[in-house]
């Protein structure tokens, strides 16, 4: 039998119930857009494949819900909250990739990435390849 090699997933979206709820309350089919998702299937699929430890990370469909900038940021910050509380209660399982407002909400980001890195320790932030239509190359 080969030797064990830890295996870490460095790509592994988590799609929260409070997302879920949000694009059902704004009359999108929250199913139809995010894959059932809980954290115990997640820990059990990463067990099933014998992998040590997941990087947590956002789902397009949650930046996407907010209306304005304002739900932008509280979203983040949830969805950070969210994602650090799960790593708190399961050590070494998991690691995340904070989420970050629209990069166009400067002011926003700056204080989400002090908030992540200082408060909660993230482990990266996540980009998307464009805000508002723009991409980051164009920004």
């Amino acid at each position: 039998m080969p030797p064990y090699v830890p295996k870490i997933d460095v790509h592994n979206h988590i799609i929260p119930e409070f997302l879920e709820e949000l694009a059902a309350s704004k009359d999108l089919p929250a199913r139809a857009s995010m894959p059932a998702w809980s954290v115990e299937k997640t820990l059990a699929f990463l067990d099933k494949h014998r992998i040590d430890a997941a990087l947590l990370s956002p789902s397009a469909h949650g930046a996407m819900l907010a209306a304005d900038r304002n739900e932008d940021r509280s979203l983040t910050r949830r969805w950070n909250q969210y994602a650090f509380d799960l790593r708190a209660a399961h050590p070494g399982r998991f690691g995340f990739l904070g989420l970050l407002p629209s990069l166009l909400d400067e002011e926003g980001v700056l204080a989400e990435i002090d908030f992540l890195f200082e408060a909660l320790k993230a482990d990266g932030v996540s980009l998307w390849t464009s805000y508002d239509g723009r991409y980051l190359g164009d920004m």
